[in-house]
């Protein structure tokens, strides 16, 4: 099997199983707890995680790599879950995080040789720097804009399922690593 089919399925499943964890768990726990938030703004999504780290060790092959299961999922939310979205938002956030890491590198002047997983504050500030274009770019999608509710909310739900996502990786290949020590 290629490696760019092997990318692509393991980039897909974790997108497709972070997004079910979003829409199944987290999201009927903010409608409960937090009632004023609309569905189509996460206060944890995960899924970012997933496209910036797919950006991260990618590049540009990983807008491809997350366009098929960006728009299974968006297909599941307008049509199972009656979301009203504008077909081309999934392409935008996709788009906007590939963007956020490419902005990251040259603000930071790294290269993608020493922009490493060590350097989770850079990958962080990638993650937030995506999350404020896919924020312009899915206001500017739906004719609306609104600085809090559009912008805010999608940097501060992307970056909390970005960092959450994050720690339980880490928390994963640590737990991996000292199983295979002992």
């Amino acid at each position: 099997m290629s490696e760019d089919i092997k990318n692509f399925i393991v980039i897909s499943i974790a997108y497709l199983v972070t997004f079910s964890i979003t829409f199944t768990l987290i999201t009927p726990l903010q409608n409960y707890l937090l009632v004023g938030i609309p569905n189509t703004i996460s206060i944890l999504f995960l899924p970012h995680g997933v496209r910036i780290l797919a950006a991260h060790f990618y590049g540009w092959k990983s807008i491809p790599y997350l366009l098929p299961s960006a728009y299974f999922m968006y297909f599941i939310m307008t049509r199972v879950q009656g979301l009203h979205l504008d077909p081309i938002t999934p392409t935008i956030s996709i788009i906007s995080a590939y963007m956020g890491v490419k902005l990251t590198m040259i603000f930071t002047r790294l290269s993608h040789s020493n922009f490493d997983f060590v350097s989770w504050k850079w990958i962080l500030l990638a993650g937030f720097l995506g999350s404020i274009i896919n924020g312009l770019g899915h206001g500017l999608a739906q004719s609306e804009f609104s600085l809090s509710s559009q912008i805010l909310g999608y940097a501060i739900g992307d970056v909390a399922g970005q960092f959450t996502l994050m720690l339980c990786l880490i928390f994963y290949f640590r737990f991996i690593q000292k199983s295979e020590q002992a």
